[in-house]
Parts: structure tokens; sequence; C-alpha cells
């Protein structure tokens, strides 16, 4: 058995570099503080971060880490609880929940 997808134009949909889009992955989570966001291959150009609490302060936080293909983000000094990371480029526009047990 076989699956052949095509699109219109007859090029296969399945296997054009943008057909699928790699959102980050956020792990762990939950989390010590630390959290490391993989973006697969590459990270997306001009990529924006942002942190807030569970009542919408934003917050500081630091790169600890950095390559082509991930951020490990330290969020200094925060109390355990829940926050929102939320990722902004030109390809991604989300928000996700982090929960920080103990720093």
């Amino acid at each position: 058995m076989s699956l052949i997808v095509s699109s219109a134009d007859g090029t296969d949909t399945l296997l054009r570099k943008d057909y699928i889009k790699v959102l980050p992955n956020i792990s762990p989570n939950p989390c010590n503080g630390k959290v490391t966001l993989a973006f697969g291959k590459s990270k997306p150009d001009n990529i924006t971060i942002r942190a807030f609490d569970a009542i919408g302060r934003e917050i500081e936080f630091r790169i600890a880490e950095e390559t082509d293909s991930y951020l490990v983000l330290d969020m200094v000094n925060k109390t355990r609880g829940i926050y929102m990371i939320k990722v902004s480029s030109s390809s991604i526009n989300n928000t996700y929940k982090v929960i920080v047990l103990d720093y």
C-alpha cells in the first residue's frame, strides 16, 4: 500500500521545504528555572522572546545558552509558578505555558 499526495500543479506537497513548520519544542516542562526552546534545524531570524508571570506582568530572564537551533532561557530567581513564554518572528507567533517547580 502507498500514499501519494500531490497538489494541483503536480508537486509533492509533503516534501516541500515550506510545507511543515516546526514550532519550538519546550523542555523540560515542568522545569527548575531553565527551559530549552528547540527549533529543529535552525531558529528563525529576528526572533523575539518575552516572558510573563501568571497575572500578566512581564518578567526578566536571560539567555543562558544559544546555538543555531536552540535557546536555553534562565528565568533568574523566579519563584515556583506558571509562566508564559511568548515567541515571535516572521514565521512564529505563539505563547507557551511553562511551570517552574523549584529554582
